[in-house]
């Protein structure tokens, strides 16, 4: 009988896990912290969405050129890939949207880390 006693004493004691608490908290932050990385701005009309599997930030702009009246951004990422971008395409990935492209200048919107959402800050990249 005592056997049983102690065995059953034993098996509730080890269903106990005093570090549940902490497991749930630190899940919890985890949702936090994933909350935080996304960007509560997003573009206001219809864009092209493109799906490229680097960031923005790696791409490297090496010309613009003009085909049919339309201004094209040309971009070489580190395996010297062309990758052409024009007005209204949005890289998904990056959350950058193409706002305007010229023979000087490139502009671009970070919707990410955009904190004013009617007011998104332009940036400008010239030859």
């Amino acid at each position: 009988m005592k056997k049983y006693l102690m065995l059953l004493f034993l098996s509730l004691h080890c269903k106990a896990d005093p570090f549940y608490e902490e497991t749930i908290q630190q899940n919890n932050s985890k949702n936090a912290e994933n909350q935080t990385k996304l960007s509560a701005c997003k573009p206001n009309k219809e864009l092209n969405t493109i799906n490229l599997p680097i960031g923005f930030s790696q791409l490297k702009l090496v010309g613009l050129v003009e085909v049919n009246n339309q201004y094209k951004a040309l971009f070489v990422n580190k395996e010297n890939q062309l990758i052409v971008l024009q007005k209204d395409d949005y890289l998904s990935l990056s959350e950058v949207q193409i706002e305007n492209i010229d023979l000087k200048s490139f502009n671009y919107i970070d919707w990410h880390h955009t904190e004013i959402c009617e007011a998104p800050n332009i940036i400008q990249i010239k030859l």
